[in-house]
């Protein structure tokens, strides 16, 4: 989910718990030779990791309330406007750290798990964020045309 599809809140719901239940239900079935991708975004690499809030990160296996209210807090340090942005790149950037603490898990099945970040697409999601200026995280792939 975006930054221009929904609040903070729904932002963090769907990308990280959303992420975490999706994993977790994946793991119970994988067996050996079975790969999971979980799309991150180019976004999570680029937040401070000084201002990753890690420790609440460890709460979304045991606490998930607790962990949805405090990285929807954390958008709080940002005006109204940006927290939904805000909220994208934090949730993103919990994608990346979930997908390699959850490595040793997958592996003890003979099954892997991994994190993409892509930059944008053309489709309806990515032009709706280019338009809001997002496009510039193209400056910082990889690859891009």
């Amino acid at each position: 989910m975006s930054p221009q599809m929904g609040s903070a809140e729904s932002i963090v719901r769907i990308n990280a718990l959303g992420t975490v239940h999706l994993t977790e239900t994946f793991l119970a079935f994988a067996g050996q030779g079975a790969a999971l991708v979980n799309v991150a975004s180019i976004a999570g690499h680029l937040f401070p990791r000084l201002l990753v809030p890690t420790r609440s990160s460890r709460l979304a296996l045991t606490d998930p309330a607790t962990f949805l209210g405090k990285l929807t807090w954390s958008t709080r340090l940002a005006p109204q406007a940006m927290r939904p942005g805000l909220a994208y790149s934090l949730s993103k950037n919990f994608v990346i750290w979930y997908s390699q603490r959850r490595a040793t898990a997958f592996g003890a099945k003979g099954a892997r798990i991994l994190s993409v970040s892509p930059g944008s697409f053309d489709t309806e999601m990515g032009r709706l964020e280019e338009k809001s200026g997002s496009g510039r995280l193209l400056d910082h792939a990889a690859l891009h045309p």
